[in-house]
């Protein structure tokens, strides 16, 4: 039997889509400032975004306009004139064009948290032996930590490649975060340990991109020339021989990579842009043990870009230069019981959930459950959303609303967000069983940590998620994405204080 009912998960959503030309659209000088998605942050030349002075840009002017009591202006390469139309006398105009060259604005807060001073708590379960899986990971906040290891414990506390966290480690006794490599007989080249953001870029074009960041490497004895740090954005790779002999050790270092605008050609924008920074090795095969230990702090990235007029406030004379259209959508989950759905690691995926009351939608579970730490395992909650959004759209923000079944929450969350099947076919209705979840669909590079507050409050209250999106971005940025496809949400389990830990929150019942 299916429930019909008032599903309680909303997708909020703005977004503005770009204009490939100028439909004649003039916004009155109403002295009103719509900066998305930065809001005042970000101007050209410092341009007052109020009033539309500043220093001017190069701009040319071409056309003829015309006055019924004061005849005709003609403006072009030969002649230049100045001519006073007051609203008025009334004035109107014949193709008329304006061009403004190099256009570009510094963005220098894309990145969440690039101190890496704010962190949370995860725990690590798949794969990882009973010793660690108890231990409390400690991550910094938007950023999520990878090891990619296949011949031992994917743990992070253990294994030829670890992270781990020192409340002073870092650049100015700040907290730190140490990245080691244990090199021994088994290394491969596609061993490495990193963390990972993926930036949001709701840009026209980028030209180019600074990134620094300080290191420290800390003396362990071993030196070799093929042991590196590495940094990576949208693709491209450049690594950091510091483990060399005669590096420093023991003191803050800071290097720098410039990308120049030949290097991101093949970027195309809008889009999602994936930075990763961590340590890696050349080294394959049988070696002597060596021990590398190096702390990566202070993370800066600046963006040279094409806005949109709109998000650095851009007028002429007063009025607003328009280069897109705005919209927003809030979907609700569709009232269809296949549209959301829990996945446990015995059964699959279930759309039933557990009702909690008559008539009511069932509780969809994120969370972990087992009688140890050696046993318990986690299971997740997905959620699918139509997005009436057309291709290549910029997203400004996007949050998930979710009510919850009960007043506390005993986990915190990684939000996962998927355009396609694993396939690379368009998503459809959850089915019951295996596969499971995390194996159905092709998800965003990244995903996005969701610290949930301990004392939830009045039940009916829904929760809002963390800004996602760079998640959605990625998605709408496909050049297979169309409007109206559906998008998948999943909730996964991060972290809860003990092995029977879970989030319960209203969903449909099938």
């Amino acid at each position: 039997m299916k429930f019909r009912v008032v599903i309680s998960l909303v997708l909020v959503m703005m977004f503005i889509t770009p204009l490939l030309s100028n439909d004649g659209t003039i916004l009155p000088n109403d002295n009103r400032f719509s900066g998305t998605p930065y809001q005042s942050t970000n101007f050209v030349n410092s341009a007052d975004p109020y009033s539309g002075t500043g220093p001017s840009l190069p701009v040319s002017l071409t056309g003829i306009a015309t006055d019924p009591y004061g005849g005709t202006l003609q403006i072009d390469a030969s002649t230049s004139d100045i001519h006073t139309i007051t609203l008025a006398d009334g004035w109107s105009g014949s193709n008329l064009q304006t061009t403004i060259d190099s256009l570009s604005v510094d963005i220098s807060d894309a990145l969440v948290n690039p101190t890496l001073s704010d962190y949370h708590s995860e725990k690590w379960l798949v794969g990882a032996s009973a010793t660690y899986r108890a231990q409390d990971v400690i991550v910094p906040d938007g950023w999520t930590l990878v090891k990619n290891e296949l011949d031992e414990d994917p743990h992070p506390h253990t294994g030829d490649w670890e992270s781990n966290y020192y409340p002073t480690g870092g650049y100015g006794g700040s907290p730190g975060f140490l990245f080691t490599g244990d090199i021994d007989s088994t290394s491969d080249p596609s061993d490495e340990i990193y963390h990972s953001q993926l930036v949001n870029a709701p840009y026209r074009e980028i030209y180019s991109v600074e990134i620094s960041f300080r290191y420290n490497v800390v003396n362990t004895g071993s030196t070799s020339s093929e042991m590196f740090l590495f940094l990576r954005f949208a693709g491209i790779e450049k690594t950091f021989y510091v483990f060399e002999t005669g590096d420093t050790t023991g003191s803050w270092l800071q290097e720098t990579v410039i990308l120049t605008s030949e290097d991101l050609q093949l970027i195309t924008l809008p889009d999602s842009l994936l930075l990763d920074i961590g340590m890696g090795t050349d080294y394959t095969g049988s070696v002597s043990v060596l021990n590398f230990d190096a702390y990566i702090d202070d993370i800066d990235l600046t963006m040279n870009v094409r806005p949109f007029p709109e998000q650095i406030g851009l007028k002429v004379n007063g009025t607003s230069v328009i280069g897109a259209t705005q919209g927003s959508v809030y979907p609700y989950l569709p009232d269809d019981s296949d549209r959301d759905a829990e996945d446990s690691s015995s059964n699959g995926v279930d759309l039933d959930g557990y009702p909690w009351g008559t008539g009511s939608p069932g509780v969809l579970y994120v969370g972990t459950w087992g009688s140890s730490w050696g046993d318990t395992s986690a299971y997740q909650s997905g959620f699918q959303f139509p997005l009436d959004i057309p291709q290549g759209a910029v997203i400004t923000s996007a949050y998930l609303e979710v009510e919850p079944a009960e007043e506390t929450a005993l986990t915190n969350l990684r939000i996962y967000a998927a355009g396609e099947s694993s396939s690379g076919l368009p998503i459809q209705n959850f089915t019951t069983g295996l596969p499971h979840m995390k194996d159905r669909y092709n998800w965003v590079d990244t995903s996005i940590d969701w610290t949930v507050t301990d004392v939830l409050g009045p039940v009916r209250i829904r929760q809002r998620s963390p800004d996602i999106a760079p998640l959605i971005q990625a998605i709408v940025s496909d050049s297979d994405w169309n409007n109206n496809y559906y998008t998948c949400l999943m909730l996964d389990f991060m972290w809860g204080s003990n092995y029977q830990a879970e989030w319960g929150i209203k969903g449909s019942d099938g």
